[in-house]
């Protein structure tokens, strides 16, 4: 928001509006590009690249993200402290 209250729409800072908002997100639920695949990270309107060597905050996703050991341990200890396992 700027000084007056109005929302800042910047794309080269990532700053969207409503609607650049929800646009992945409608584009997740109703692409035809998504049939089959499952556990994707996606962001403006495609799936999201992997990013090895970049900080973090930027674009892409990295390689921590989609470990699959990295996920396995995450439901192991999120099972233990919770009680629920829906397998």
């Amino acid at each position: 928001m700027d000084e007056d209250g109005c929302a800042v729409v910047d794309p080269g800072r990532d700053l969207k509006n409503a609607q650049q908002g929800a646009a992945t997100t409608i584009w997740c639920a109703t692409s035809p590009d998504l049939d089959g695949i499952g556990g994707a990270y996606c962001e403006d309107c495609d799936i999201a690249s992997v990013i090895a060597d970049d900080p973090l905050g930027g674009p892409g996703v990295r390689p921590f993200a989609i470990n699959p050991a990295i996920a396995e341990a995450l439901w192991t200890q999120s099972v233990q402290l919770t009680g629920c396992d829906i397998q």
